[in-house]
């Protein structure tokens, strides 16, 4: 319930999507350069995470690279960000928080099929791949 003043431009992005691939996000993070401080990499298991972290180190100082866990504390300044220690228990154990659930399953099942429809060759293989599809839901027999 406290107000804190936040002295920070604030982007909002209507048209994100958590499907780009490492190039894409290389690439969006470097036309917005030059990034005068730390970089923060968030909502990404910590393998995705690592290996994003790895191939920024060739365009971006390692050390500007922040990998921040649920509950993190920065304070930011000109001159970087310094962690502030937290004094209370952290809401979630850092090795729960990105923990692959259904959600990802369903993400990745409707990215598949995207894919499989949109790489048919014409309408009708499409339409073909979609009755496939409509038919092993209606078949799965519950």
């Amino acid at each position: 319930g406290e107000e804190i003043e936040v002295r920070a431009n604030v982007t909002l992005f209507d048209l994100y999507s958590a499907h780009a691939d490492a190039a894409e996000l290389l690439d969006w993070i470097m036309a917005r350069g030059p990034v005068g401080q730390s970089l923060f990499l968030t909502h990404s298991e910590d393998e995705g995470l690592a290996g994003l972290a790895e191939r920024l180190k060739g365009s971006f100082p390692g050390d500007r690279i922040i990998k921040p866990q649920l509950d993190d504390a920065f304070r930011l300044s000109p001159a970087g960000c310094v962690p502030i220690e937290i004094n209370h228990a952290r809401r979630l154990k850092p090795e729960s928080v990105g923990r692959l659930d259904w959600h990802n399953d369903l993400s990745k099942l409707l990215l598949d099929v995207s894919e499989a429809v949109n790489s048919a060759a014409d309408e009708r293989g499409r339409a073909k791949i979609i009755r496939q599809m409509q038919r092993a839901l209606t078949a799965r027999g519950d």
